[in-house]
């Protein structure tokens, strides 16, 4: 049996990102689902610790902040403390045009 972990996450930057001690880069982003044909509908909230490293790192520090729209690819990671997502790819959904969205 062959096992998959990827990870494809759209949403916003909640807290910015911050330099990690290994190197590394680590910020939040935050996913509204809604759904339901019915009133009132329901609204689900996330938050979730992303980490980038290497060049990608240097780019987030440079690039995002709060508010910052992104699409993150990556894989699911745990470490004593927590689960995150371990970013591969970013991109940056600042202007709503897909010709004009900026990848890493």
């Amino acid at each position: 049996m062959s096992m998959l972990n990827s990870i494809l996450l759209e949403g916003f930057v909640s807290i910015g990102p911050t330099k990690s001690d290994n190197g590394g880069c680590s910020f939040c982003v935050k996913t509204t689902q809604t759904w339901g044909d019915e009133e009132p509908e329901v609204t689900i909230t996330s938050q979730l610790p992303v980490e980038a490293f290497g060049k990608l790192a240097k780019e987030c520090l440079t690039v995002l902040h709060v508010g910052t729209g992104v699409r993150v690819v990556g894989s699911l990671t745990s470490s004593i403390e927590t689960v995150f997502i371990h970013a591969e790819h970013i991109e940056v959904k600042r202007i709503s045009r897909p010709s004009q969205r900026k990848s890493y």
